[in-house]
């Protein structure tokens, strides 16, 4: 009996399933060959120790999501920002595109001369400013003794450029890298150390003139003011400083109480020609904003440039680290510092951003020269 019933459901004819068309027993109790197939792949299926269900059609169309088959959503296209910054003969200094267009147009540029083209010499090696001709010139730390633990008096009429920028950007190591290849002095270079805010004094400078120096040009034995040709100024870097919080913020008051007093100091009351007069007289021509490569512009630093622009002090955007940096990186960074200068000529009024921007690196000596001829155009000229 039970035999017979075996014998006649093998023997029974399969109907087609009405949606996956394999053929199927009549009977609800007995599996479609479909799943059986399913079955066998079950049991020779193995992954990592576990039976896995292969994917099928039917698998596919049972496991569907409402909306599986609907078109992706449309991807925003990613805006990219207009280039506003050209190059230079030096790979390592830039220019706003639309300064460098007036220039061409009134004639202060030659069309046929890049700008820094007298940088590069002609075996490729970069050449020194003249002013600073280690021949002529070597620079050393002045003792803030020597001027009577004082700022120098601005009537002697010697020139000065400051550097400024954040906690361990490489301000020092950059001041030390520019005045050792010009015969600086190692044992009174800017310090410099791993821990953010060592500069906590404003330091001085000098750019000593060999021919001034009277007797044995002995280094140590010269007049910081009669024999000095201008000064470099080392000021404690802002931001985050291993030091406690009202020691930083009395050097930095005292950083911008210096830039104030240095610089224009005017309010904006002014006229145009009694600021060009309070230009010539000041003793700080400019101060190089140095910023880290690696981490770009940061709030912080956008904050000190509207302060700059506010108080009306002459700036120039210096990039400290290049090196570590990738060429597109750098090239985005140079070019949204070039578009800040444009919209402040065409846009918010002017500011006092200057349009070069300098991309350094004094670990690889990456463009000290081309910053040197910069400095040489403020103080000698």
């Amino acid at each position: 009996m039970f035999h017979s019933a075996i014998r006649t459901l093998v023997k029974k004819p399969l109907a087609a399933h009405p949606i996956s068309g394999v053929a199927r027993s009549t009977r609800s109790d007995v599996p479609p060959a479909s799943s059986l197939a399913i079955f066998r792949r079950v049991h020779s299926t193995k992954r990592g120790g576990k039976r896995k269900l292969r994917s099928t059609p039917q698998n596919k169309t049972r496991r569907s999501t409402p909306g599986a088959h609907q078109p992706p959503p449309l991807v925003e296209e990613k805006v990219v920002p207009p280039l506003m910054a050209s190059s230079t003969a030096s790979p390592h200094a830039w220019v706003a595109t639309c300064a460098l267009e007036e220039s061409l147009q009134d004639g202060t540029v030659d069309s046929t001369l890049p700008l820094f083209a007298d940088v590069a010499g002609r075996d490729g090696a970069t050449k020194t400013p003249p002013s600073f001709d280690r021949k002529q010139v070597f620079f050393t730390y002045v003792s803030p003794a020597a001027f009577g633990y004082e700022t120098p008096d601005p009537s002697t009429g010697l020139r000065e450029v400051a550097f400024l920028g954040r906690s361990n950007v490489g301000k020092s190591s950059l001041i030390n890298s520019l005045m050792q290849i010009h015969g600086g002095e190692r044992k009174v270079g800017a310090q410099v150390s791993n821990t953010p805010g060592r500069t906590q004094t404003i330091n001085y400078y000098a750019i000593v003139s060999k021919d001034k120096l009277k007797g044995n040009h002995a280094k140590k034995k010269f007049d910081p003011i009669r024999d000095s040709l201008g000064y470099l100024v080392d000021l404690p870097g802002y931001g985050h400083a291993s030091a406690p919080n009202d020691l930083v913020g009395g050097w930095q008051d005292k950083t911008m109480e210096f830039l104030q007093g240095r610089g224009t100091g005017s309010d904006g009351g002014e006229e145009e020609e009694a600021e060009e007069s309070i230009e010539d007289e000041v003793p700080l021509r400019r101060t190089y904003l140095l910023f880290d490569a690696r981490t770009g512009l940061l709030n912080l630093d956008r904050a000190v440039m509207g302060w700059f622009d506010e108080a009306r002090l002459p700036y120039t955007v210096v990039l400290t680290k290049a090196d570590k940096v990738s060429i597109p990186k750098l090239v985005k960074i140079v070019n949204e510092i070039c578009m800040r200068y444009h919209s402040q000529i065409y846009g918010q009024g002017n500011g006092y951003q200057s349009p070069l921007v300098h991309v350094t690196s004094a670990r690889k000596g990456i463009g000290l020269e081309e910053l040197m001829w910069s400095i040489e155009t403020v103080l000698m000229e």
